[in-house]
């Protein structure tokens, strides 16, 4: 994880870009947190950030990530041709994806390709899903947009698995 957030950083830094605004999903979610650790966000928007999950999770992640490893290398002669309906593609990526059916040719041939090729697959499913939890994320601060305290402008703390929750400051609101 850390690699990646580095090349990030190198290119806010390519950029001439200091703090920035943020918003990730899955593991572009842990990278925004990450920044945000390092000082690097001036605000994030975090959805389902990779590391978060508990132990019971990471199992079945990491078990659907393996069986969907042997289903793609298994069924690898037959999936450009299942990738050309949606039916095929909703069969072949449903593990895998919220609304597969609507995801293109392209985009199924590269996740089998990502499942079935990828030289260091059970390497990165080990170490950046099975045993990479985040300990450095209960400095972060975080507020809840659903509290009725935080539309009237006075934001309680909350407490959640991961983070420390409370206020933050006022420019943060903006």
């Amino acid at each position: 994880m850390a690699a990646i957030t580095d090349a990030v950083e190198h290119t806010l830094d390519a950029e001439g870009l200091d703090r920035v605004h943020v918003l990730g999903n899955s593991l572009g979610a842990r990278i925004a947190l990450e920044l945000a650790v390092r000082g690097r966000a001036r605000s994030v928007v975090a959805i389902a950030p990779s590391g978060v999950n508990i132990p019971q999770e990471r199992l079945y992640q990491g078990a659907t990530m393996g069986l969907a490893r042997i289903v793609m290398r298994a069924a690898q002669p037959l999936i450009a041709s299942v990738s050309r309906s949606a039916a095929g593609r909703a069969a072949l990526l449903a593990p895998l994806k919220a609304r597969p059916w609507s995801t293109s040719p392209e985009e199924a041939i590269g996740v089998r390709e990502g499942f079935a090729e990828s030289r260091d697959f059970g390497r990165t499913v080990l170490w950046a899903l099975m045993l990479d939890v985040p300990a450095v994320w209960t400095a972060l601060t975080a507020r809840s947009p659903w509290s009725r305290a935080w539309r009237t402008g006075s934001p309680p703390a909350r407490r959640c698995a991961t983070c420390r929750s409370s206020p933050g400051p006022a420019s943060a609101r903006s």
